[in-house]
């Protein structure tokens, strides 16, 4: 049974920047919450692990405890192998989530590694005052689209963005792909959410990367802004797309062989096309 942390007060929110109430990880009644000043957002945390030989591996508090409030999570195998901190940044009412993980390698054995595909699971059990919900996420390997709802475990999988309503606020999460993995959102039974991280390749037994922006807010689309914002700072050589240019000739054209083709894809229309594309002078 997980402790709840109901809170249905409105939270005050401040822009990025500003000085006050951070993101921390919070020990209640034995289990990890994620909280916003004396605000809980999530309750019963748990990270797990999957080997490339399909064992699952849950993770603990290292000692068995978690301090009273803290940006740093440390977490260890009951083994002592595998080893796993998650780190909360935070600027003004947006964060981020990073997770450093090490499966331990012992000379001349063949030890575990991570599973290619969902190899750290992040789990929260549930999220307080969570009302309705936005997600975009991947329902082919190449389209994505919206899906509404209210309840947490109809959150699909491969969900690239989550917004949700908190009581006049909207609490925002954007799994990134850093430091050679990626990140997707799925709802979980009770009202829970999971953070699947993936590398897509075999033989890893390490992941240091930054796996998730977040941020709270009246208006979402501030949110996605600000917590964007945030995680583009910190990686040097990416920009926010309102900060992005674009070659003038970008403004008129827009072609595709899909739209253009569909199934119907010949070589005597390419040849056209590209025929086209020297008459017009696109490079």
């Amino acid at each position: 049974m997980v402790p709840r942390c109901d809170q249905t007060a409105g939270i005050v929110m401040k822009s990025a920047g500003d000085a006050g109430s951070a993101y921390r990880f919070k020990m209640m009644a034995g289990a990890v919450t994620l909280s916003y000043g004396d605000h809980c957002l999530a309750e019963g945390l748990v990270v797990t692990l999957t080997t490339d030989s399909g064992a699952q591996i849950t993770l603990s508090p290292q000692n068995g405890e978690v301090a009273a409030e803290a940006e740093t999570l440390e977490l260890v195998s009951e083994d002592l192998r595998t080893t796993c901190r998650l780190t909360l940044e935070s600027a003004g009412a947006s964060g981020l989530l990073s997770c450093d993980l090490t499966v331990s390698q012992r000379a001349f054995q063949r030890d575990p590694s991570l599973a290619a595909e969902q190899g750290i699971r992040i789990q929260f059990a549930r999220l307080p005052a969570a009302g309705r919900w936005l997600a975009l996420y991947r329902h082919k390997d190449w389209w994505s689209r919206p899906k509404f709802g209210t309840a947490l475990e109809q959150v699909p999988a491969r969900t690239q963005a989550l917004s949700i309503e908190r009581v006049g606020q909207h609490l925002v999460l954007t799994p990134i792909a850093q430091g050679g993995y990626t990140a997707e959102i799925a709802g979980l039974a009770q009202g829970g959410i999971c953070l699947a991280i993936s590398s897509y390749c075999g033989g890893l037994n390490t992941c240091q990367a930054t796996v998730l922006a977040f941020g709270l807010h009246e208006d979402p689309f501030q949110a996605i802004e600000e917590s964007v914002s945030f995680a583009h700072g910190k990686f040097p050589g990416t920009l926010p797309l309102r900060q992005r240019t674009w070659p003038v000739m970008m403004d008129q054209l827009g072609w595709c062989s899909w739209d253009a083709f569909y199934h119907q894809v010949n070589e005597a229309g390419v040849r056209a096309k590209a025929a086209e594309f020297v008459q017009q002078g696109v490079p």
